[in-house]
């Protein structure tokens, strides 16, 4: 299911990059998660247990991608969810320089938690908005569920450093991230890199 998710958002990030203003799609919107928590307690987050793969190898099915050597992201939460994460496979790079559209996500070994970029291709700071899109699934540990956050309305800065057809690097700040169906909020730094595989 996740992967399903998952190939959608890289389906609409390659969309996206080909959009005018006229024709801006509305981004798919997860469902929430977290259970029955209390309003406004935090779940803590660790990052799963990382078989030792040479880097470019895959893994077997289901665990999570590649390690593609310089593909990574490190997630710092606070608010309703408290985590401090590394992301060390890549599930898909489309990088593509401006113009022109990006899809890059990463998840740890056990798919609990995922991030996203994606949509038109750009360097410097943008904020997000619905033709760019910064997507963050965790799954508190033991589950609850996955609460999923969305920001396509300016609630994060993501700031892509150097862009190419073959790597991406930079950093992203959001406050006041709410996840989607839920009412609870985060705020979120976060830095990461990709390389084509």
């Amino acid at each position: 299911m996740r992967r399903t998710g998952f190939a959608i958002l890289l389906a609409l990030a390659a969309t996206l990059g080909a959009c005018t203003d006229d024709d801006t799609p509305t981004p798919t919107r997860p469902s929430s998660a977290f259970g029955d928590a209390e309003p406004g307690g935090a779940a803590t987050v660790a990052p799963g247990d990382v078989p030792s793969t040479p880097a470019g190898g895959n893994d077997a099915p289901g665990t999570g991608g590649e390690i593609v050597t310089g593909s990574r992201a490190k997630v710092v939460v606070r608010g309703a969810v408290d985590a401090s994460i590394v992301l060390d496979r890549l599930q898909q790079a489309i990088l593509m320089e401006p113009p022109g559209g990006i899809g890059i996500g990463w998840t740890d070994a056990d798919l609990d938690n995922v991030l996203t970029i994606a949509g038109v291709s750009f360097t410097g700071a943008r904020d997000t908005d619905p033709t760019t899109i910064l997507t963050l699934s965790l799954t508190p540990k033991p589950s609850a569920g996955t609460a999923t956050f969305v920001s396509t309305a300016g609630e994060c800065t993501i700031t892509i450093d150097a862009l190419s057809d073959a790597a991406a690097r930079g950093t992203f700040t959001c406050r006041d991230l709410s996840e989607q169906g839920g009412g609870r909020t985060i705020d979120v730094a976060g830095s990461f890199s990709a390389q084509a595989s």
